[in-house]
């Protein structure tokens, strides 16, 4: 409804722990050796999501989406 109070109900705290564990550099986003992929290799980025609702509530608590690109590395090249 046009004009209505919108109420957010992210974590912020755990939007940011969920951002660090999906970084690469963490490593659980990303191919490793020990996964044994014969169609990627190893430290190709993975795409992945990550949606936490409560479910007493249904508030949503945090969402995370990898990888992560800016709007200029997209403009350059929107095929990635």
């Amino acid at each position: 409804q046009p004009g209505g109070d919108v109420a957010l109900t992210i974590d912020a705290a755990l939007q940011a722990r969920i951002a660090a564990l999906m970084s690469a550099e963490a490593g659980l986003t990303t191919v490793q050796a020990f996964h044994n992929n014969k169609a990627l290799p190893v430290g190709t980025t993975l795409p992945a999501a990550v949606v936490v609702l409560d479910v007493d509530s249904g508030d949503v608590l945090a969402t995370v989406s990898t990888p992560v690109f800016t709007r200029e590395q997209l403009r350059e090249r929107p095929e990635s």
